[in-house]
């Protein structure tokens, strides 16, 4: 099972959009897939028309354990299933602070689902508290969504710094599997700069070094994709989860391809 951790600590890069469409493409592939939703707000459940707000059993329950995770998994897809949150999840980490061994309550919790499932994508919240630690606890590689914009450029450097710390004190094999670029415009030479910068190899982060610089860096769509594909996470329940641009589209199947490609080219390691 491969844990894959999908964070930033800025808002609004397209995280739970990127774990909604690549989940749905790796099942599509016959992968037996889970989200789990560890963002208080609960979008992920919204998606496909679940109620966040009903849940009595979710993530935040998992965690506390008064509930074990496959009693919270609904089925959403075939072959993809859901492990969602609400509100209540925030609402319990003041209570997680004070528990015997917090960081690794999820890792743990997934351990009992250890063989159901071939992936398990993480939606993390928008910052870098013990939800998310627990997230990066349990995964063995992250995927950064980045907008292309200066400030989410700086938010990926910063979360770089905080990875190292991580691995040193709670996940040494956790790695990198590379930026995924999102509301990319290519009519905009500020865009165009941004992912330039990333990709200098004097200037890039050990996580983000290889022998070519753009393999780190995932295929970009050609212009704006993102608002394509936040109007099709919100129509999945009554939709497909497949964009109805063909850019879109095609912007979908080349993460997935390089995704796919990433996860296959790494030693299989049971987690």
């Amino acid at each position: 099972m491969t844990t894959l951790a999908i964070i930033n600590q800025k808002g609004g890069s397209a995280k739970t959009t990127t774990v909604v469409h690549l989940g749905a493409a790796l099942a599509a592939l016959g992968k037996r897939v889970l989200l789990v939703d560890m963002d208080p707000q609960g979008h992920l459940a919204e998606t496909f028309n679940i109620s966040a707000r009903a849940l009595d059993r979710e993530m935040s329950t998992v965690l506390m354990r008064k509930t074990p995770l496959r009693d919270v998994i609904v089925t959403v897809r075939p072959n993809l299933d859901l492990a969602p949150s609400n509100i209540r999840l925030s609402y319990s980490e003041p209570d997680l602070l004070r528990s015997h061994r917090r960081e690794d309550r999820l890792k743990t919790a997934l351990a009992t689902v250890q063989g159901d499932y071939d992936v398990v994508l993480i939606d993390c919240p928008p910052n870098l508290g013990l939800l998310t630690v627990n997230a990066l606890s349990a995964a063995r590689y992250v995927l950064i969504p980045m907008a292309a914009d200066f400030y989410n450029m700086l938010g990926v450097g910063l979360f770089l710094e905080t990875l190292d710390e991580m691995r040193a004190e709670l996940n040494p094999d956790l790695q990198v599997l590379g930026l995924l670029p999102t509301r990319y415009d290519k009519r905009t030479a500020n865009a165009a700069e941004i992912l330039e910068r990333t990709r200098r190899p004097g200037r890039r982060h050990p996580d983000l070094r290889h022998s070519d610089p753009r393999d780190r860096a995932f295929p970009r769509g050609r212009r704006e994709r993102t608002d394509h594909l936040r109007v099709c996470a919100g129509l999945a329940g009554r939709r497909g989860l497949h964009p109805r641009r063909a850019g879109g589209r095609r912007s979908c199947l080349a993460v997935r391809r390089s995704t796919g490609a990433r996860l296959s080219s790494v030693a299989p390691r049971t987690r």
